[in-house]
C-alpha cells in the first residue's frame, strides 16, 4: 500500500492471536488455573456421580454367558465344551472359566458337562457379573424363569435391545438364541 499499511497487518494479526489464546494457554500450563478456566479444565468434581454409577473399575468388562441347557435329550456342543442333559427335579449349574471369560451352564443336577480345551471348572461364586448374555434353544421352549440364578434379563439396558438367532457347525442343527445385546 501507499503508506505501508500491509506491513502493519502481520504484526497486528500475531498480537491478536496472542491476546486471544494467551490466557487459556497460560491457564493450561499453570498448576493452579485462575478463574474462569479452573473448573472447565480440571473437571474433577463433574465426573464423580457418573463414575460412582459405573461401579468398580474391575467390574465394567465382566460379562457372564448363561447357557440354559436345552431339554432335547441329546449331547449339545458349544464353544466352551459339551453338555449332555440328564433331566431331574433338581436344578444345578456348572461354572466354567477361561482367562477372564465366564460361562454358567444352567441345567440339572446330573448333567454331564465336559469343558473344552483351555476351559476349567471353577466354583459357582466365580460366575457373577452385572451383565449377562443368555443362550438357549428356542425349539426346546422359552428359558426357565424360575431358577436359583433368577430370570434371564429382558433387555440390555440400552435404548435398543436385540436377540440373535443362529445355527452353526456346533449347534447340531438346533437353532439357538442369544442376547440381550444393545
Amino acid at each position: 500500500m501507499v503508506f505501508g499499511i500491509t506491513w502493519l497487518g502481520v504484526p497486528a494479526y500475531i498480537a491478536g492471536l496472542a491476546l486471544l489464546l494467551g490466557r487459556p494457554l497460560l491457564a493450561r500450563l499453570s498448576a493452579q488455573p485462575q478463574d474462569p478456566y479452573r473448573p472447565s479444565l480440571s473437571g474433577a468434581g463433574d465426573c464423580k456421580p457418573v463414575a460412582d454409577a459405573l461401579g468398580d473399575h474391575t467390574d465394567k468388562a465382566k460379562i457372564l454367558e448363561r447357557v440354559f441347557v436345552a431339554a432335547v435329550g441329546k449331547r449339545q456342543e458349544h464353544h466352551w465344551g459339551t453338555v449332555t442333559p440328564r433331566f431331574g427335579p433338581v436344578e444345578s449349574a456348572v461354572c466354567l472359566a477361561k482367562d477372564k471369560w465366564r460361562v454358567r451352564v444352567e441345567g440339572w443336577l446330573n448333567d454331564a458337562v465336559v469343558p473344552g480345551e483351555g476351559w476349567d471348572v471353577v466354583p459357582l461364586s466365580k460366575c457373577e457379573a452385572r451383565k449377562e448374555i443368555c443362550v438357549w434353544c428356542p425349539e426346546a421352549g422359552t428359558p426357565r424363569t424360575e431358577t436359583p440364578w433368577g430370570a434371564p434379563p429382558g433387555d440390555s439396558g440400552f435404548e435398543n435391545t436385540y436377540w440373535v438367532e443362529y445355527v452353526g457347525p456346533r449347534t447340531g442343527g438346533l437353532k439357538r438364541r442369544a442376547g440381550p445385546f444393545g
